[in-house]
């Protein structure tokens, strides 16, 4: 497999594998990957399924949203394909897909009831013992050979924290990790002494993964005889669960295991403790589509030994009933399996400039949230805020976005103040406390 991971200035990247890995946007991850075989080692394979009664084992080739084109590496016998769940077309939705936004031309605030409630396995609401404020890094799309821009930023991003009094949990995506251990372990050594910095400025690692992944070379399994097809039944982005058990067949907590084998050996190089409460969130928020598939999501997760989930979604993607997470005041609550559900309740953009849609929309949402801030309205909550470490380095807005293109340090440690001082800035407008996962208390525990 070619190692080499190629950027568009206009497009998200995508590997050799026609897969589109990392967050170029919030709610931009899915998979071209072609069926491919795994060996016992990896995980036990599982039976295929179809909650639609028909072939779920298609990959996408091309999606489009309000800010990008995608379009995967064509080979022989690729053709391109639109990515849709059916043949109507879809709105253009906003990419900030989250719980408390209005849908454009939508007189009502989007449903609240996570896939974790419609299917039944909430467990009653948890009321936290104090107002606080979980801020959430997805730490991937960091590529083997070009590390070194991430672990300058990843320094100076813990000396801002650790001066403003700041906690981060870091989901960190482990397929990226392996792949940069295997392929580059200079640049990989360079990202654990930042990491190291990141951990002693109160910053907790937690594991995230979008894919199959072998644990000893860090590549994705692939059959180049098979041609790509879009994915046109599955209700989600299809991305972990999707790529675990309806592409590869394997049992879920079976590839659990092997997440957790990953995370470890990841934890001992960096000489960082694992933490005391284990959180998960699932690449491109995927926890299946189906009861079925739920409970083996959380049976793996259980297994794993967490405490924390924190990828609530619920609707079909691409359309107006798809969300990410819960309002505040009603994103934490038990599960089956003793976890607790903790969703994300926004996104902020660490790379916007404040004159940008993007910084200013993120201002609105929060001001419109009277609970957070308003003093008559204020109640106990944990705002969930999603961030994005590689969202430092792009430029540009909408089709001009230019992804990675920033290379200057001085910029990137620029943008680190200017976000984390507006953080600042809403914490004393907010009276929220930063906090970790492991530091979250309720007034009832599961």
């Amino acid at each position: 497999m070619q190692s080499e991971r190629r950027f568009s200035q206009s497009r998200p990247r995508f590997d050799p594998d026609g897969l589109i890995l990392g967050s170029t946007l919030p709610h931009l991850m899915f998979f071209t990957l072609e069926d491919g075989a795994l060996t016992r080692r990896l995980a036990r394979p599982s039976a295929c399924r179809d909650p639609t009664q028909g072939d779920l084992r298609t990959e996408a080739g091309r999606e489009s949203s309000s800010e990008l084109v995608c379009e995967h590496r064509r080979g022989e016998g690729d053709v391109p394909r639109s990515r849709t769940l059916d043949a109507q077309p879809r709105p253009r939705l906003p990419h900030q897909a989250y719980a408390n936004e209005r849908p454009e031309g939508s007189s009502a605030m989007r449903q609240t009831t996570t896939d974790f409630e419609r299917f039944g396995f909430a467990r009653g609401r948890l009321t936290p013992q104090q107002r606080s404020w979980l801020l959430t890094i997805d730490f991937e799309a960091f590529r083997p050979h070009a590390v070194a821009p991430w672990t300058t930023a990843a320094r100076h991003w813990a000396e801002a924290s650790r001066l403003g009094g700041w906690k981060f949990s870091i989901f960190i995506a482990l397929e990226d990790v392996v792949r940069l251990r295997v392929e580059d372990d200079d640049g990989y050594r360079m990202l654990l002494d930042a990491i190291r910095d990141l951990n002693e400025a109160g910053a907790r690692f937690y594991p995230h993964n979008h894919c199959v992944f072998d644990p000893t070379t860090g590549q994705r399994p692939q059959d180049r005889a098979s041609p790509r097809a879009p994915v046109t039944a599955y209700r989600k982005r299809p991305s972990l669960f999707y790529d675990v058990v309806y592409r590869h067949k394997l049992e879920f907590r079976s590839w659990c295991e092997t997440l957790v084998e990953s995370y470890e050996s990841f934890l001992t190089d960096a000489g960082i403790s694992r933490p005391e409460k284990l959180a998960f969130r699932a690449g491109g928020w995927d926890h299946g589509v189906t009861r079925e598939d739920v409970a083996d999501y959380l049976d793996g997760l259980a297994g794993m030994g967490v405490t924390f989930e924190s990828s609530g979604s619920s609707g079909v993607f691409g359309t107006r009933s798809w969300r990410i997470g819960a309002p505040f005041g009603e994103n934490t609550f038990r599960l089956d399996r003793s976890l607790i559900e903790v969703a994300p309740c926004d996104f902020a953009d660490c790379g916007a400039p404040v004159a940008s849609p993007q910084f200013a929309s993120w201002i609105a949402r929060l001001l419109f949230r009277a609970p957070i801030w308003m003093p008559p309205l204020r109640r106990r909550g944990v705002l969930v805020t999603v961030i994005h470490f590689d969202h430092l380095f792009h430029e540009g807005k909408g089709d001009a976005r230019r992804l990675f293109a920033l290379r200057d340090d001085a910029e990137v440690a620029q943008r680190i103040d200017r976000f984390l001082s507006w953080l600042s800035y809403v914490r004393r407008l907010s009276g929220l406390t930063s906090v970790r996962f492991d530091e979250l208390a309720f007034d009832e525990m599961p």
